[in-house]
């Protein structure tokens, strides 16, 4: 017992260490210096001298980075800096810390174990592994078959376990409980019919199990599947009083005075938009007045604050109103008093709106603050809506002008006409769900720059690069783009700017 808990320990503790050092490789960003790559910390801070002429990648959790020659053909290499598999391959993939699949130029896949050494005596049309049970390994054979293998991590060797003659595909069911043996996948076959099988046993599933399609994964024959998803509901009012005593504090209009049209407001149809003598305001339902009836024109109505309120009377609620031939902006509760000298209003965003004076476009919020003063030709439309790009509680707006590009952010910082083109760039997926940093790609004269942002905003980088691509990549708060420099050489920046280049 005391030698079986020495074994154990040593695995723990070589487990462990291997883990830290890994973790401590993940952390390191190729740095390219005078023809060789090495590799430097997040600050630039040289960790492993540059040696190599083959172009370096970032390491995997696993320990393990991509190399690529000037031919771009692709190999690997280890935390020793050794080279475990050649570049001659399209592309590489390291999968459980346990297999290294290789894809060459014919698209066929080989299978490797970590030391670069050959599992599988041939190359194959496709191989794939589960999500929870490393030791599976199915391989799609160009003879029309699916074979399952199972490693022996003692001898590290692959023992063929069962074989699937002309099997089209396999799916795998999620599953809770696959530390108990019992995930299960599905293999369709070439004349149409499906079977469920157990991983491990191979036994074919109780034919009563339901939903043993994948959901979300389409018909692997190309039948296709009615659309089944459910209606939108329609949004519902509940009941509620419509003269709270929240308007108690307002005028009275005298009932003498004759309403000469009501219109209920969308959302609060406790409120009318009311024409008095030709004009227009807003009053409730025992006649207190909650907007003057002194304008022109109520153009349109929208709620702010409180939104997810099912109480409609509680909503705050803001109109834009004419008068005078100008228009203005006013809120139920008097929070909101935006002037009347706008030729136009248009809401975006949620709480902001485009403006625009005989001085041109411009931005305000809806607490009547200007972002954006009134002195932009025109703004870039996308999909028949105003284009715009959120950092943090700063919207980024693109103005132009001659067909070229600014950007005009609503904390008040602007640049020059300077780009010809502005794409959105996704970064690496932050915590949480639906949460992601996004970058800009802007384009002058064939090359590239973007416009990063953090919690400072947006972070200009000029306009000097041929090519780029995402890194996929995130260390710490930090995300990485390959860029092409003017004489031809890929190199590594992140999202500060930070060139990671000697």
């Amino acid at each position: 017992m005391n030698k079986l808990f020495k074994h154990l320990l040593t695995i723990v503790l070589f487990c462990h260490a291997f883990q830290t050092n890994a973790q401590e490789w993940e952390s390191y960003v190729p740095f390219y210096s005078k023809g060789l790559w090495g590799y430097s910390d997040t600050s630039g801070k040289i960790k492993v001298k540059p040696f190599s002429r083959n172009m370096l990648d970032f390491f995997d959790e696993y320990g393990f980075a991509k190399i690529t020659d000037s031919t771009g053909k692709i190999g690997l290499i280890n935390t020793t800096l050794k080279v475990i598999v050649k570049p001659k391959y399209k592309d590489i993939r390291v999968v459980h810390g346990y297999y290294i699949v290789t894809e060459n130029t014919e698209s066929n896949y080989e299978l490797l174990n970590t030391s670069g050494v050959p599992l599988l005596p041939a190359s194959y049309e496709k191989i794939e592994f589960t999500e929870f049970k490393s030791r599976y390994v199915f391989v799609y054979d160009w003879d029309r078959s699916i074979k399952v293998y199972l490693q022996d991590f003692k001898t590290g060797k692959l023992n063929k376990i069962r074989t699937y003659e002309e099997a089209n595909e396999i799916k795998f069911k999620e599953s809770f409980d696959f530390v108990l043996n019992n995930q299960y996948y599905v293999i369709y076959f070439n004349d149409r019919t499906k079977e469920t099988y157990n991983l491990v046993t191979g036994k074919v599933k109780d034919g009563n199990y339901e939903n043993d399609d994948l959901i979300g994964r389409g018909d692997p024959w190309g039948i296709g599947n009615a659309d089944d998803s459910p209606p939108v509901p329609s949004m519902g009012r509940d009941k509620h009083n419509f003269d709270s005593s929240r308007y108690v504090s307002k005028p009275l209009l005298n009932s003498s005075i004759r309403v000469e049209s009501a219109q209920p407001c969308y959302y609060n149809p406790g409120l009318s938009k009311v024409k008095v003598n030709g004009k227009w305001g807003i009053m409730s339902q025992n006649r207190r007045v909650i907007v003057p009836i002194i304008y022109d024109t109520i153009l349109m109505e929208h709620y702010y604050g409180y939104y997810y309120s099912s109480d409609y009377d509680r909503r705050t609620l803001l109109w834009i109103c004419k008068k005078d031939g100008k228009l203005g902006m006013l809120s139920t509760d008097s929070s909101l008093n935006v002037p009347f000298i706008y030729n136009s209003l248009m809401m975006f965003g949620a709480e902001y709106f485009l403006s625009k004076t005989a001085d041109g476009y411009g931005v305000v919020n809806v607490y009547g603050k200007v972002l954006v003063p009134n002195e932009v030709d025109s703004f870039k439309y996308a999909s028949g809506g105003l284009d715009w790009h959120r950092c943090n509680n700063e919207l980024i707006l693109f103005a132009v002008k001659d067909n070229r590009y600014a950007l005009y952010g609503t904390s008040g910082r602007k640049t020059a006409y300077d780009f010809d083109k502005l794409d959105d760039l996704t970064l690496e997926y932050a915590e949480g769900w639906f949460s992601y940093h996004e970058a800009l790609v802007l384009k002058n004269g064939g090359y590239y720059g973007f416009a990063f942002c953090n919690n400072g905003g947006f972070i200009l980088v000029p306009c000097e690069f041929s090519d780029y691509y995402n890194c996929n990549k995130q260390i710490g708060s930090k995300h990485f783009l390959r860029v092409k420099t003017s004489d031809g050489v890929w190199i590594v920046i992140d999202d500060t700017g930070r060139q990671y280049i000697n």
